[in-house]
């Protein structure tokens, strides 16, 4: 009877093991693993069932990257003194110090630099031919910018020397320099840079040079506006598998806050070219931007992004602003690739000209940071009149640019 009895546990075991193993293999195909959801990052599908065979279904994926974009560092004499260390050195990080957090928060940076760093022995000047210390370099470099296009009429401002030069000193705070060049097979290689899977090109020309010729045997020196050069590169950058295409093209006519039919046209050629972000300069005022098709895509184009940091004086020319474009790349439900950029914003900034030292210095404000810092008697160095010509220059830029404005960079997130 015992002997009974144990093989009716026995049966009754394996009956039971049976059982859950039936179970867990149920679950296990149902999820398309052993465990979690059956969706990961990278290699998402969906598992189901037809007549006995798994159809795998592609997820939607995709990864977003924040391109940020000024206008023109433009550095006068005021500017150069303003920098001047006590022991003849010169730092201008204080110019950023406020602004930093805003050009921190994209994951790629880009500013139009106006001018030259040429070297000492070439002696330090502002209008008209630009030339400020290799310390300019470093601050831009710690207010964290990955990329400063050079490709602009004052580039030659201290001839052929002095624009390597400049490409040099950039160059050797880890920040890319595009649109002048040390050599020929320099000028062939496209700028990329790649965040998180996401590639990018940066382009850069220039309309011309104030005049000042480029040396015939080194016509590689600047870009110049040049259709077929543009078609060459923008070409060249998709065979390197580039997924965004960012142009930087300066021209214009200063102090207009609407573009001409110049910049329209190029506009144009650049948006037939293939290039995805159009970024103006050169007006030293901000221009109106917009998103217009590009065969089956968006372009965004920005035709002026003023001055990030300037001398001068005046309404509108010491106003500009920051643009966040989002650049997103993913594949749809069906496992098609496509690329798309987002709904824009944009921080207004300002330049504040105060005393310190006992002379003249300068700093790049966030506008909305700074008109809440008077309210909140939070910043000692603004006035009554700085804080008049804050709101006027909020309401001129936001009254032009239209919607997408950030009033603090918690906005950003």
């Amino acid at each position: 009877m015992r002997e009974g009895l144990r093989c009716k546990a026995i049966l009754l075991l394996l009956t039971m093991v049976i059982a859950v193993a039936a179970v867990a293999t149920g679950c296990g195909w149902k999820n398309g693993t052993g465990s979690g959801s059956g969706t990961e990052s990278g290699g998402a599908h969906d598992v189901s069932e037809n007549r006995g065979n798994p159809v795998v279904t592609p997820l939607p994926q995709s990864t977003t990257i924040l391109l940020a974009a000024t206008g023109d560092v433009l550095i006068h004499d005021s500017m150069i003194a303003a920098g001047q260390e006590a022991d003849g050195s010169y730092r201008f990080e204080h110019f950023f110090a406020k602004i930093k957090p805003y050009i921190q928060a994209a994951d790629v940076a880009v500013a139009d630099f106006e001018g030259t760093m040429a070297g000492a022995d070439r002696g330090f000047s502002g209008y008209p031919l630009f030339s400020c210390p290799d310390a300019m370099a470093t601050a831009l470099a710690d207010t964290g910018f990955d990329v400063i296009t050079v490709a602009g009429n004052h580039i030659l401002d201290k001839g052929a020397a002095g624009a390597m030069q400049t490409v040099n000193r950039i160059e050797e705070n880890g920040i890319v320099p595009v649109g002048a060049f040390r050599s020929a097979e320099e000028q062939s290689r496209i700028t990329t840079r790649e965040i998180r899977g996401v590639k990018l090109a940066f382009l850069a020309y220039t309309y011309g040079t104030n005049g000042i010729p480029i040396p015939p045997d080194k016509p590689w020196l600047v870009n110049l506006l040049d259709a077929n050069a543009l078609e060459r590169d923008v070409a060249e950058a998709r065979r390197l598998g580039v997924d965004f295409v960012v142009a930087s093209l300066h021209m214009g006519e200063e102090y207009q806050r609407t573009p001409n039919a110049f910049q329209k046209e190029w506009v144009g050629r650049a948006v037939k070219a293939g290039v995805d972000v159009i970024l103006g300069s050169h007006p030293h005022v901000l221009q109106p931007f917009e998103k217009r098709k590009g065969g089956d895509k968006d372009v965004f184009v920005i035709y002026s992004l003023g001055n990030f940091i300037s001398a001068q004086k005046g309404r509108y020319r010491d106003a500009g602003a920051i643009l966040y474009i989002p650049l997103e790349k993913g594949t749809d439900g069906a496992g098609k690739a496509y690329t798309r950029i987002g709904e824009i914003r944009y921080a207004p900034v300002w330049t504040d000209r105060y005393n310190r030292r006992g002379r003249q210095d300068y700093r790049a404000l966030p506008v909305a940071d700074a008109l809440r810092d008077w309210r909140e008697k939070a910043d000692p160095l603004l006035t009554a009149e700085d804080a008049a010509m804050l709101q006027q220059a909020w309401e001129d830029t936001t009254a032009h640019l239209g919607a997408g404005y950030v009033e603090s960079v918690e906005g950003l997130k």
